[in-house]
């Protein structure tokens, strides 16, 4: 019996196999079974690499929400207490323009 092996981007290679038709069977199905199980660590790897990658870089050039909130509301208050002084001075002048 003949025993195909491919590799992509190689030419098929044969060799010659005693094996009976189940136990070829039996062989690339551990064949397979090993490569699907070597896929799969190769993925899981991968994608623990990305998610790592992706926290160490958010570390250091992410936006803190919490330093962001409290900005707005620094800017929030100097923006009201600027409006409230305008007003008051808007206020004291129509005043002495009144009493002219």
């Amino acid at each position: 019996m003949k025993e195909w092996t491919f590799v992509r981007g190689q030419d098929a290679v044969s060799s010659l196999t005693d094996a009976t038709m189940d136990e070829y069977y039996h062989t690339l199905i551990a064949s397979l079974g090993l490569e699907s199980s070597s896929i799969q660590g190769s993925r899981e790897f991968a994608e623990l690499m990305v998610k790592q990658l992706t926290e160490q870089r958010n570390s250091v050039s992410a936006v803190s929400l919490d330093e962001e909130m409290v900005n707005l509301i620094k800017y929030q208050q100097a923006y009201s207490a600027a409006s409230k002084l305008l007003t008051t001075a808007d206020e004291m002048l129509d005043t002495l323009l009144s009493i002219r």
